[in-house]
């Protein structure tokens, strides 16, 4: 019975430990390269369009959360939360 036990909370933590990995991943901006373009190339990892109160760094870009999408409206993006 207590193998059975340390494999069920070693099971439980792993679980954990990639839900935490996986919701870190899911903050992705696409951002402007030069101002003359329409569409966001530049990747912004663990960054969002959202207020977020823990955001180390603020910045006013041209940005968006679609990959290739249009980016004409001027966002703020927070960055650098954990």
């Amino acid at each position: 019975m207590t193998k059975e036990k340390i494999l069920l909370s070693a099971v439980g933590l792993i679980a954990i430990t990639v839900s935490a990995i996986a919701s870190k991943i899911v903050s992705i901006i696409y951002v402007r390269t030069t101002n003359i373009d329409t569409i966001c190339e530049l990747t912004i990892i663990n960054a969002t369009l959202i207020f977020e109160p823990y955001a180390t760094t603020t910045v006013q870009t041209y940005a968006t959360n679609e990959k290739g999408g249009p980016c004409t409206i001027l966002e703020t993006v927070y960055s650098g939360f954990l």
